[in-house]
């Protein structure tokens, strides 16, 4: 629906230019009765005194401003039936950028595509996905033409829709989200991994059972599991997940499977996260483990109890046991991380970030490994503890 099929006689083009001449970039046509323009955060007051200006321009479409509260808190312009109002932009955050919310006939997640219409089942599902607004399709499309083929066009390009990124889109869910829809079109680009692009297939999972998962790449010649990474962290492990990895190699399984942190892992994952520190806790306790768990003196449930186990598990792998070896064997040679960084200028970064059992110039191998909680007493819904490097 465009403005020229409810208002007889002006060009979409018009409408546009006039709104762009009172600093108005984005509008939507809710309705055949209802056109909403979208400011950045002003007042009341001058998002009506923008109503007014802008009836001033529609005059020879008998348009009037009505400072009616039933249109909006700013009033609104009228046009025949049709209503024009003005809101504040949509914050950032409220849009999840998780490649599950791509497409309707053009799904991107549980559906294997083969990498040559990889770029064009993107833009298709970009453009058909009703979550999005025009100025967001733009957001999202600059960034897609960079990744496949970055030139100085496509750079421009990104640094011109900057100036809706934070108000139309959150750059944060373009850099932890986003980088999973664009990664595959990357990796090929930039030569990230030495993947054959004529018979290769992506696959990206609705919801992945495998642990730092993202999505995979896969051609004639060999499997690519791949993490997205945003920033210095990568995804949250947990016991879970490392216990699954360690028992999937018969190698790493008879390394680890006797040792203390072997051990505090299994443990966390074959019980509930309300039990599980507990019995960790006090397992570490009878093992002769002193100054961490004196406190901790019940094997029965309580928030009280849950969350010192948890603090006192937090402090020892922070001073005492280091999970930095285990979470190393059991990622290695299985998940390579792909690293994607848009900064508030418009500048992309893509890198692979080296195997994590790789050494001195390995970021990741250099960080100490350590539990993280974010339970607290009185929460319902908890998380079991994890790691994160």
């Amino acid at each position: 629906m465009n403005i020229s099929s409810i208002i007889p006689k002006m060009k979409e083009s018009e409408f546009i230019k006039i709104l762009k001449s009172i600093g108005i970039m984005r509008h939507e046509v809710s309705s055949k009765k209802l056109i909403i323009l979208y400011t950045g955060g002003r007042s009341t007051i001058a998002r009506k005194e923008l109503l007014i200006d802008l009836a001033k321009k529609l005059k020879k479409y008998d348009a009037q401003y009505s400072d009616s509260r039933k249109l909006s808190s700013a009033g609104g312009v009228t046009i025949g039936n049709v209503t024009i109002i003005l809101k504040p932009n949509k914050k950032g955050g409220e849009l999840i950028l998780k490649p599950n919310i791509f497409g309707t006939k053009n799904r991107l997640v549980d559906n294997k595509i083969p990498f040559r219409s990889y770029y064009s089942t993107l833009i298709n599902s970009i453009n058909e996905t009703e979550k999005l607004d025009a100025i967001q399709r733009e957001v999202l499309l600059a960034l897609v033409e960079d990744a496949m083929n970055s030139t100085a066009k496509t750079k421009s390009q990104i640094k011109s829709v900057m100036k809706y990124v934070n108000s139309v889109i959150n750059i944060n869910t373009i850099n932890n989200d986003f980088g999973e829809v664009l990664g595959p079109l990357a990796i090929v680009s930039r030569g990230l991994l030495p993947i054959n692009p004529s018979n290769a297939v992506v696959f990206i999972p609705g919801r992945s059972n495998e642990p730092l998962l993202d999505y995979k790449m896969t051609d004639d010649k060999k499997e690519y599991k791949i993490s997205a990474k945003s920033g210095e962290n990568t995804n949250t492990l947990k016991p879970g997940d490392v216990v699954t990895l360690i028992e999937s190699s018969k190698h790493y399984k008879k390394k680890w499977e006797n040792t203390t942190e072997f051990q505090i892992l299994k443990i966390l994952t074959d019980n509930t996260w309300k039990q599980g520190p507990i019995n960790a806790a006090l397992w570490l306790k009878r093992k002769g483990v002193k100054g961490y768990f004196d406190g901790i003196t019940s094997d029965v449930f309580t928030e009280e109890n849950r969350q010192q186990s948890e603090n006192a598990l937090v402090k020892y792998s922070r001073e005492a046991i280091d999970f930095g070896q285990i979470f190393k064997d059991a990622t290695d040679a299985k998940v390579y991380y792909v690293k994607f960084q848009l900064d508030i200028s418009g500048t992309t970064k893509w890198e692979l970030v080296k195997k994590t059992n790789q050494k001195k110039n390995d970021k990741i191998a250099s960080k100490r490994v350590v539990f993280r909680t974010k339970n607290y007493v009185g929460r319902h819904n908890g998380d079991k503890l994890g790691f994160q490097i």
